[in-house]
């Protein structure tokens, strides 16, 4: 999806140009973000509304707390050739992560709701902030550090996160960077997925899905027992009923070999 595309869908308005800042904010923002996205990431953690959720060298996710309301400012570090190129093109991450998930939510797909997008040219940032979805990490569920839904197991929260893939993939849609730790569990057995800076309508070919499926079916930490990558499969398929389940399963398993190692 185009940058302007993006900007309309979330209505972002902007930019706002404060010094160095260049910031497209939603009028659905509530009062006092725009304020607290002034400031630079290093003046943001300090303040007694946010709160540091992860920092990794690539990105850092802060949780900020507005009107009893939460929201994510997920800021990318990257610094390399190709994010420089990028950032200096005005095609930053955090505008290519509202692009993705208005590709998604415009094809039915639960989001979280993007309310402003920001680049910075001194210090050098590039960021998104979009309002937190209710539920659980699916990685937490998984790995029993959350319940399950009432009502639902592991394998039916297998089955349908299948059908859910499956039916994005149907859709001609890959999201780029599907992992347990991306997908949020809402209620019954349904899915919010998190980190769409990758996601984007392609040609699917059977090795494009498979290398969307590797992660889901790593070999050394199965989604959940023995049989979930059947499961997953199966459920898939129904929503692909064209595509060779059998190539498809070996393709997958080879991705997920290549990415992954064999099973400890």
């Amino acid at each position: 999806m185009r940058r302007s595309s993006a900007l309309c869908f979330w209505d972002l308005r902007g930019p706002l140009r404060v010094g160095s800042l260049r910031l497209w904010l939603s009028p659905a923002a509530p009062e006092g973000l725009k304020e607290l996205l002034l400031l630079t990431a290093d003046e943001l953690t300090s303040l007694p509304e946010a709160r540091l959720v992860m920092t990794k060298p690539i990105t850092t996710v802060l949780e900020l707390r507005l009107g009893g309301r939460r929201f994510y400012l997920k800021r990318y570090n990257d610094r390399g050739l190709k994010y420089g190129l990028r950032f200096s093109l005005g095609f930053g991450k955090g505008m290519r992560a509202a692009a993705g998930s208005a590709t998604l939510a415009q094809a039915g797909f639960a989001v979280p709701k993007v309310l402003a997008v920001g680049r910075r040219l001194r210090p050098r940032e590039d960021f998104v902030v979009a309002e937190a979805v209710g539920g659980a990490l699916l990685k937490g569920i998984l790995r029993g550090k959350a319940p399950f839904p009432p009502g639902v197991d592991a394998d039916r929260l297998v089955s349908e996160l299948g059908r859910e893939i499956g039916r994005m993939h149907a859709a001609g849609i890959i999201h780029g960077d599907l992992n347990i730790g991306n997908v949020v569990v809402c209620g019954d057995a349904r899915f919010a997925f998190l980190d769409a800076e990758k996601a984007r309508r392609r040609r699917l070919t059977l090795a494009r899905a498979a290398r969307e499926l590797a992660d889901l079916n790593n070999p050394n930490r199965p989604l959940a027992g023995p049989h979930a990558a059947e499961r997953f499969l199966e459920a898939y398929l129904l929503e692909r009923p064209r595509v060779d389940g059998e190539a498809l399963a070996r393709a997958t398993a080879r991705a997920s070999e290549l990415r992954h190692g064999g099973s400890e």
